[in-house]
């Protein structure tokens, strides 16, 4: 059993950290290249994509590393007690500071200004207009 819950945490935590470091990495850099409107759809699919695979894969992450640090002794529960911390420590960064700059065109444009969007302010509450089809 403490085998099986090692695996799973590391491969749960491992894609985990494999799809962080591709988006930061890979998919952001490329998607400030395009115009300020298109970047703000493509983050929002981006995200509402990410969202459905990534949200139960780190509540998972930690779950499964929780069980693997009360499950396993010595370096391996240091270890997994380690990962739980960060991942845990992700989803408070996650929660606390990403998800409102995402909700909040007021947070956004303080986060990451744009001159373009100087020119041409939000059309709605919590939108830079309508979702691309």
């Amino acid at each position: 059993m403490e085998d099986a819950l090692l695996f799973g945490a590391t491969v749960v935590g491992g894609s985990l950290a494999g799809m962080e470091l591709a988006s930061w990495a890979v998919v952001h850099p490329a998607m400030w290249q395009l115009e300020h409107i298109e970047q703000v759809h493509a983050e929002k699919a981006l995200y509402r994509r990410f969202g459905m695979i990534q949200a139960p894969q780190s509540a998972a992450a930690v779950a499964l590393c929780a069980a693997a640090t009360a499950a396993t002794e010595g370096p391996a529960r240091t270890l997994a007690g380690v990962a739980t911390g960060c991942f845990a420590a992700m989803l408070v960064v996650t929660f606390a500071g990403n998800m409102p700059v995402k909700r909040h065109p007021a947070l956004a444009r303080a986060w990451r200004p744009s001159p373009l969007e100087a020119a041409s302010p939000p059309l709605g509450p919590h939108s830079y207009g309508p979702d691309p089809a």
